[in-house]
C-alpha cells in the first residue's frame, strides 16, 4: 500500500470554498512527507506546529485496517461525504494564518495531544481540523438533534446554573460550545480555552457576533485559571480524545477552578460509538471503553456524579452498529454526566 496516499481516501476532500482558508497545496497539512522529513502545518519558520513524521505511517495504519473490516468504518464514510456536501463556515473572510499565529505564545504540548487526530496530520494543531471541525460536528450528529449538533449544545446548557457568572469551557476546539453557553446565558462571561491556536483563530471568527465570550490558549489541564473562580466547568467531546493520565489532570483541574458548589457537566460520546469510525484516527479509543467517570470524578475530588441522561436517542451496541452497515444514518448520542464541588471544600 503507498502509504503517502493513504489519507485522502478518508480525509474530507478540500471543499472547493476551502481553499482560501486552508493556504496553498503546498502548505497544506495533508501533503505526504517532503524529501527534508518534515512537513509544516503552518509554515517552516513556526517549527512549534510541525507534524510529526509518524503521523503519515500511523493513518496509513488506520485506514488499512479500516479497508480490511469495512463495517467498522460505517460511519467514517457517512461523515465525509455530508462534510463534501456542506457550505464552508463562515469566517467572515480570508484568514491570515502567518499573521494570526505569531499572536499565540507556544506551549509546550503533551504526547497525547500530539496525535494525528481524525486522521488528519497535525490533529487539532492543523489548519484542516479547525477549517472543517463545525461541518464535521453537525454532519455527526444531524440525527440527534433536529438541528443538528448545534441543537444539542443548546440542551445542554440546562445544566449550566442560571445564576451562572463565570463559566469555563475545557477543551473549546472552535468555542461553537461556549458560544452557545454565553448566548443562553447572558449575563454569564464565558471563557473558552483550548491548546490549539488553530481552533481559536476559527472559533472567534465563527462565533465574533457573541460579545461575552473569551479565548484563552492553554492546556485543559493547565488553565492558569484562579482557583476557585468558576460557577460552572464544561466538558464536551474532549476526554474521548485523552490518555488516562491526561483525564485525571483535566478532572482535577476542572476540580480546582470551581466555586464550592459549583457544577461540572461533562458530555462525550458513547463508548461503542467508536467501533465504527475506523478510518478516523482515535487514538485514546482502547482507553475510552473502559472509561468509568464515577471513579475519575470523584478521585478529582468531586461528590454527586451522575449520569443524567443520553441525548439524541437510545444507545447502540457495537454489534448492533456494525450490522446497520447499509444505514445512512450515524445515529451518535451523547451522555451527560454532572458533578460538584463540596461545598465545604478549600479554595
Amino acid at each position: 500500500m503507498d502509504r503517502s496516499n493513504a489519507g485522502p481516501a478518508f480525509i474530507p476532500p478540500v471543499h472547493h470554498l476551502a481553499a482560501k482558508q486552508l493556504g496553498s497545496p503546498s502548505s497544506s497539512s495533508s501533503s505526504p512527507p517532503s524529501q527534508n522529513n518534515t512537513r509544516y502545518a503552518t509554515r517552516p519558520s513556526h517549527q512549534h506546529y510541525q507534524v510529526p513524521d509518524n503521523h503519515f505511517d500511523i493513518i496509513s495504519d488506520e485506514i488499512q485496517a479500516a479497508l480490511l473490516d469495512p463495517p467498522s468504518s460505517r460511519r467514517t464514510h457517512i461523515i465525509r461525504d455530508r462534510i463534501a456536501a456542506l457550505e464552508l463556515t463562515d469566517f467572515g473572510g480570508a484568514i491570515d494564518w502567518e499573521k494570526e499565529l505569531m499572536a499565540f505564545a507556544p506551549l509546550d504540548f503533551p504526547e497525547y495531544y500530539r496525535q494525528p487526530f481524525h486522521s488528519v496530520p497535525g490533529g487539532w494543531l492543523s489548519k484542516r481540523a479547525a477549517v472543517y471541525n463545525r461541518m464535521a460536528m453537525q454532519s455527526i450528529y444531524r440525527e440527534a438533534h433536529p438541528h443538528s449538533c448545534s441543537g444539542l449544545r443548546g440542551d445542554l446548557v440546562q445544566w449550566v446554573p442560571m445564576h451562572s457568572k463565570f463559566v469555563v469551557d475545557l477543551g473549546t476546539g472552535d468555542g461553537d460550545g461556549a458560544a452557545t453557553t454565553a448566548k443562553l446565558r447572558p449575563a454569564a462571561r464565558v471563557v473558552g480555552v483550548d491548546a490549539s491556536p488553530f481552533m481559536i483563530i476559527a472559533g472567534r471568527r465563527q462565533n465574533r457576533e457573541v460579545a461575552n465570550l473569551e479565548w484563552r490558549h492553554a492546556l485543559a489541564e493547565r488553565t492558569g485559571l484562579s482557583d476557585g473562580c468558576a460557577d460552572a466547568v464544561t466538558i464536551t467531546l474532549v476526554l474521548h480524545e485523552c490518555s488516562d493520565e491526561a483525564k485525571l489532570d483535566i478532572a482535577r483541574e476542572a476540580a480546582r477552578i470551581l466555586k464550592p458548589g459549583g457544577v461540572l457537566v461533562v458530555a462525550d460520546t458513547p463508548q461503542d460509538d467508536l467501533a465504527t469510525y475506523r478510518g478516523f484516527y482515535e487514538p485514546h479509543r482502547e482507553a475510552w471503553a473502559k472509561f468509568d467517570p464515577h471513579a475519575l470524578f470523584e478521585a478529582a475530588g468531586l461528590v454527586g456524579v451522575s449520569q443524567t441522561t443520553i441525548l439524541g436517542g437510545d444507545l447502540k451496541a457495537e454489534a448492533d452498529q456494525r450490522a446497520a452497515f447499509e444505514s445512512g444514518n450515524t445515529d451518535n448520542r451523547l451522555f451527560v454526566i454532572t458533578a460538584t464541588k463540596p461545598e465545604h471544600a478549600k479554595l
